[in-house]
């Protein structure tokens, strides 16, 4: 990705949406869409189905539950896809064994300039055991991600709307990397930084 200079004004044309169908996925949803109609950009909303630890014992169960997972996640897609109406975008599952390669391909495929994603909002050990997807995104991804905590008020925001935006940053070129992305947010929204 190249870094635009801090002052740059920066315009995203291809956003990718994270979803998993959970309460967090689902906060993320008017975010992204607001993002992309205010800047006219390509919405990708992608589910990557992932094995389920333990689930698979025989042969037959496996082949069961798979068919199962994929008709849920076709069914929510279907229903995402009316709420996507009127903006360019597309939807796709990935199977896969772990996150990030799915999302990795995605970003390269479909030139992605921001990612979207809801996050669960895991501490100590509910985190340790079950990890966090949205850490190893954060560390791996080389486009902006923007997060969606648990619980924020969704129905407050279906204009996607920011009144403050919070740039942490260590000062390094990474962290740095991301100012012009917060300052044309505020700029776009008269919101604070």
């Amino acid at each position: 990705m190249a870094t635009p200079a801090l002052g740059a004004r920066v315009v995203f044309k291809s956003i990718l949406l994270l979803k998993d169908f959970s309460e967090p996925s689902e906060s993320a949803l008017p975010f992204a869409i607001g993002i992309a109609r205010a800047y006219g950009a390509k919405l990708h909303a992608t589910h990557i189905l992932l094995p389920a630890p333990g689930a698979y014992l025989t042969p037959e169960a496996t082949v069961a539950a798979l068919e199962s997972e994929e008709e849920r996640a076709q069914d929510a897609m279907r229903q995402l896809e009316a709420h996507l109406s009127g903006l360019p975008f597309d939807t796709a599952i990935e199977r896969d064994v772990a996150v990030w390669p799915a999302i990795e391909q995605a970003i390269s495929a479909d030139r992605v300039d921001l990612l979207v994603l809801g996050t669960h909002g895991r501490t100590g050990a509910q985190k340790l055991l079950l990890g966090s997807v949205a850490e190893e995104i954060f560390r791996r991804a080389e486009v902006p991600v923007l997060t969606i905590r648990p619980h924020v008020r969704s129905s407050s925001h279906t204009d996607a709307r920011f009144r403050r935006i919070l740039f942490a940053t260590d000062f390094s070129t990474h962290s740095l990397a991301a100012w012009p992305h917060a300052v044309t947010l505020a700029q776009d929204n008269q919101a604070l930084v």
